[in-house]
């Protein structure tokens, strides 16, 4: 039962983070895409679109050999990932808007 609930948590969180990703995307590029190379700017669900794609051909797998012991427990491994996927698109947005206030 546990497994279940840790999987529709990840599924949700996974998207939300996947939306969150989306429309720091449109927003990054509406201010410096849009304006100098006069390009449409795109909508959450396109900037989501693109950054599948951008992933996907930018992934590089890795082997990695980790031992049982220094492995990190589940829910810490979830905590990170989670993190990650909203974090970094937040201080992207920070370090988006701050230069983008240098602009105006």
């Amino acid at each position: 039962m546990r497994i279940v609930v840790l999987g529709a948590f990840l599924f949700a969180f996974g998207i939300a983070g996947l939306w969150w990703q989306g429309y720091v995307g449109s927003v990054l590029w509406g201010w410096f895409i849009v304006p100098p190379f006069g390009i449409k700017s795109l909508s959450v669900t396109e900037a989501i679109g693109l950054t599948l794609v951008a992933k996907f051909f930018s992934h590089v797998p890795t082997i990695s050999k980790v031992k049982d012991k220094d492995e990190k427990p589940l829910i810490e491994q979830t905590v990170d990932g989670v993190s990650i996927a909203f974090g970094v698109p937040a201080i992207s947005l920070l370090f988006g808007w701050i230069v983008h206030s240098w602009m105006c």
